[in-house]
């Protein structure tokens, strides 16, 4: 800029050269320089959207279709786009709605939730899904629409059912285009659209996918993301759910042990230890149906027992299988749910006899990890319509 007219820092109104002319304002000009980069990197962060894709294993894969697209967002700055990504892995749909509430707390509002739910491994278990799927799912839709964020699905394709007869696939699509929902079909539809053979093409097992299957994906799925920001339109009204899934954090009742901190592909969270001996005494809210419990597996867990005194029921809760080679987030559901008021949990000391996947046992003292209890609130927990 030696030499040239009107390219002084005076945000071009000074009618000299510079430098040889304006050198005695250089200073206050930097500092006039540095405030508008700061206003147009305020600017730029006013216009950025928030979107989380929040899902199961496939989300969780850190090779996988989302940290890819989370990859393609950064290195296409001017679309003004930052994704989170949120995988729990194979977990039921069930703990879905209150995990999403804790992610709020701990990230703030996200201004669009993508959900890749269609690959829980829940979702092969028909069990009245029609019935009960619409409660749970309402129950999330619901919670997401309330903190502000439009909600999309993106459905993938996996190996170990067929697409066109799966309940769980048609009740999405059929909430979607019940409620104005913008869908990204690489299941069923690109299996319409491609053929088998290029669906399993894609796959390292029946879910989850190679590297081409990964990149093919994040490219589908940013390509989604930019149309859906872009098109920026409302959710049609949600029915309000007939209940809500609740859940009490059995933290509080570590008293013995320092709570430890855990994260794995996005979740986040606190856990308490539970020793052989110690015995845990939880009351949940009148009218409470228990319907499951949260716990970290891993290498020291094995089995949780759980004594529902009002019914007088013990329920065995097996922590530990063949991929506790390392710690993980796990759900177990309680089918069907329980009344109860009162119930206590304690760590059974014996070595489970499963093999791992891969690597060496630890042998040592079971330590068990329970994270929290999941009730319904009311008996009408299935009635959404």
């Amino acid at each position: 800029m030696i030499g040239m007219r009107g390219l002084c820092l005076c945000n071009f109104r000074c009618n000299r050269a510079f430098p040889g002319e304006c050198r005695p304002q250089l200073a206050r000009n930097l500092t006039c320089l540095k405030s508008t980069s700061k206003n147009i990197k305020h600017q730029l962060l006013q216009q950025m959207k928030r979107a989380l894709i929040f899902g199961f294993s496939v989300t969780a894969d850190k090779s996988g279709f989302a940290y890819l697209t989370r990859k393609l967002a950064k290195s296409n700055p001017s679309d003004c786009i930052d994704i989170e990504v949120c995988g729990i892995g194979g977990i039921s749909p069930l703990v879905l709605a209150e995990l999403y509430d804790d992610l709020i707390l701990r990230h703030g509002r996200f201004d669009y939730v993508f959900l890749e739910i269609s690959t829980s491994i829940f979702s092969s278990r028909v069990n009245n899904w029609e019935r009960e799927g619409l409660s749970v799912l309402y129950d999330l839709f619901d919670r997401i629409a309330a903190s502000g964020a439009r909600i999309a699905l993106i459905n993938l394709y996996r190996d170990d059912f067929e697409h066109d007869y799966h309940i769980y696939d048609m009740l999405l699509e059929a909430i979607a285009a019940r409620h104005n929902i913008s869908v990204l079909d690489l299941g069923a539809g690109l299996l319409r659209r491609s053929g088998k053979s290029f669906c399993k093409s894609l796959l390292n097992d029946f879910v989850h996918t190679n590297t081409k299957g990964s990149e093919f994906q994040a490219k589908q799925t940013w390509e989604f993301i930019r149309d859906v920001v872009k098109a920026d339109q409302k959710n049609a009204t949600l029915p309000a759910p007939k209940h809500r899934a609740r859940s009490i954090s059995l933290n509080p009742y570590c008293r013995e042990h320092p709570l430890r901190y855990f994260e794995r592909s996005g979740l986040e969270l606190y856990h308490g230890s539970l020793h052989p001996g110690e015995i845990w005494t939880i009351n949940l809210p009148k009218g409470a149906e228990l319907y499951g419990i949260s716990y970290l597996s891993g290498p020291l867990t094995g089995r949780l027992i759980m004594n529902l005194h009002d019914i007088d029921k013990k329920i065995v809760i097996d922590t530990y299988d063949q991929w506790c080679y390392y710690l993980r987030y796990n759900f177990r559901q309680i089918d069907p749910a329980q009344a109860c008021t009162t119930l206590t949990i304690t760590q059974d000391p014996s070595q489970p006899a499963t093999k791992l996947l891969k690597g060496e046992a630890n042998f040592g003292s079971r330590i068990g990890h329970p994270l929290a209890l999941h009730y319904f609130e009311d008996a009408t927990r299935f009635s959404c319509q």
